[in-house]
């Protein structure tokens, strides 16, 4: 527990090599295992992120191990975490231009679950990057549905105009970014006497 503690504590305050030293020693028998696992996963992607070539082979690595060791979790504890390392491996296949790979996880993410939304919306953008504009705007369609009426989906109109001006259809982009003033421009105004 302590060696967790500290490597947490370490890793907020930006010191990595000394964090990892710690969060490594973390024992297997350890309920904090998985967790450390976890923020070693977060601060590989940090450090690789620095590098003029990055290569996640680490945090993917330890995305993972987490996903093995939770694919069965029971408690909600777990399966959130289990669901945070799924998001993560994709977010990171995502960064390495492997965009195949970063859907697949996405999709793994159950549905119905409090990040459900998350893996749909940046699935988006995995599928327009991969030039599959037709799923693009299929998980638009999904995220803009009453279901998720309770969420905060400005980026969702970018996607959609974003989308349907790289397959030239001009006037749906631009209708697209009408709604999307139409809806938000009002909390400009609502957000000036703060």
């Amino acid at each position: 527990t302590i060696n967790y503690l500290i490597g947490m504590i370490t890793q907020r305050r930006g010191n990595y090599a000394e964090a990892k030293d710690f969060l490594g020693a973390v024992s297997e028998k350890s309920p904090l295992y998985v967790k450390a696992r976890y923020l070693l996963a977060i601060m590989a992607i940090r450090l690789e992120s620095k590098e003029a070539e990055p290569k996640y082979n680490e945090a993917i690595k330890y995305f993972s191990e987490i996903e093995k060791m939770l694919a069965s979790a029971a408690d909600d504890q777990s399966k959130k975490l289990y669901r945070l390392a799924l998001l993560g491996k994709a977010r990171t296949y995502y960064s390495e231009g492997e965009y195949g790979k970063s859907i697949e996880y996405y999709e793994k993410v159950p549905r119905f679950s409090e990040d459900w939304y998350d893996s749909m919306f940046e699935s988006g953008w995995a599928y327009f990057k991969n030039e599959k504009f037709g799923r693009a705007l299929g998980m638009v369609q999904s995220i803009q549905s009453p279901y998720f009426d309770d969420r905060y989906r400005a980026e969702s109109w970018v996607l959609k105009a974003t989308t349907y001006f790289q397959m030239c259809h001009f006037d749906r982009a631009r209708a697209a970014l009408e709604q999307f003033f139409r809806i938000y421009e009002p909390m400009s105004d609502q957000l000036k006497p703060w």
